[in-house]
């Protein structure tokens, strides 16, 4: 997966109040850089509170259920050969 902008994430964490979010979205960064997902269950497999909610737009909780990420993804069908 590619992630557009991960200073919309650093903008967050370095808000008064919103340190401990580092550590979390952090994390989740590493994991979506790494991800391979070609359906919208390998991603809800790997992350198993994402909603897909349209619109390729999905949200789930990072950081036990104290933030909550909306984030948009584009799954394309892998083809063959």
């Amino acid at each position: 997966m590619r992630v557009i902008a991960k200073s919309s994430l650093v903008k967050f964490w370095e808000l008064p109040g919103h340190e401990d979010a580092k550590a979390a979205l952090e994390s989740w960064h590493d994991m979506a850089l790494k991800a391979i997902w070609r359906t919208p269950q390998d991603l809800k497999d790997q992350i198993g509170n994402a909603s897909i909610c349209g619109k390729n737009r999905v949200v789930s909780t990072s950081g036990g259920t104290s933030i909550g990420l909306w984030s948009r993804c584009s799954i394309e069908p892998v083809l063959p050969g």
